[in-house]
């Protein structure tokens, strides 16, 4: 099921989940995603479909830099890490 589209989702949740999915490819999104998000969600809402896409990769990416486990693994190594650099940047 990993990269395949739910086939139960509503006509607001297919979109949505076409938007963000191609937002995740090295590509520009298509004219017809865009224009299915623009026209469903207007303008704002497919910005705010788009920007909370990048914000989960910023986050992603932030937490893989300083190697932050997973919650309930042993090693939280990375954790203490990133607190300590959060801490002298502050």
């Amino acid at each position: 099921m990993i990269g395949r589209r739910p086939t139960d989702l509503t006509r607001d949740e297919a979109v949505a989940y076409d938007v963000a999915a191609a937002s995740n490819r090295d590509a520009p999104l298509p004219g017809t995603i865009y224009q299915a998000g623009k026209d469903l969600f207007g303008e704002r809402g497919l910005a705010e479909i788009i920007y909370l896409v990048g914000c989960f990769h910023l986050i992603g990416i932030i937490l893989n830099g300083y190697d932050v486990s997973v919650p309930g693994r042993e090693d939280g190594a990375g954790l203490r890490q990133a607190q300590m650099v959060v801490c002298e940047l502050a």
